[in-house]
């Protein structure tokens, strides 16, 4: 497919997209904070804006290159912060661990009692896009900036059931 050059709204400013919160438990000892999984973005999925990204979309994403933030607010203090990131062949998975803040412990209480059940990544697109045959516009690379704890998603498939959150303290 040709990679379209993005339109001038797009260039320079940060997306944001609410994607699948899968919480599940990672194996550790009980001396360490409580170590929480989710899969931050779930490659193929169409959202109500009518985007996605394709598979590598965000393959060269590092813990260095983002935090974990609540509602997208760039103007707090982050909540947690990545431990490590992974691309599966269903989309990149981030293992985080909440901040030790009055702030960081309440977003932490209402993810662990089910009230917050999605997260949100907030990104800017690199080089362009591909437009498919349906008219969704197909990020091919992108700088992930952020992964945000939300409640609104904007893909059914962000929402999260409650058998899928665990968490492990390691």
């Amino acid at each position: 497919a040709d990679i379209t050059p993005l339109p001038d709204h797009i260039v320079g400013g940060m997306t944001t997209r609410n994607v699948a919160l899968d919480l599940r438990a990672v194996p550790g000892d009980e001396s360490g904070p409580t170590v929480y999984s989710a899969l931050a973005y779930r490659y193929d999925d169409v959202d109500t804006h009518n985007t996605s990204m394709s598979r590598g979309a965000l393959a060269a994403t590092t813990i260095e290159d983002f935090r974990i933030l609540e509602y997208h607010k760039s103007d707090r203090d982050p909540v947690g912060k990545p431990v490590s990131v992974k691309e599966t062949p269903e989309g990149l998975v981030v293992d985080f661990v909440f901040a030790e803040t009055d702030r960081a412990r309440e977003v932490q209480a209402l993810v662990d009692g089910g009230f917050l059940r999605a997260v949100s990544v907030g990104f800017v697109p690199q080089d362009g896009y591909v437009r498919s045959s349906d008219g969704v516009l197909v990020f091919t690379s992108v700088d992930l900036h952020e992964l945000s704890i939300v409640n609104t998603p904007s893909s059914k498939k962000a929402l999260m059931s409650s058998g899928s959150m665990a968490a492990s303290v390691g």
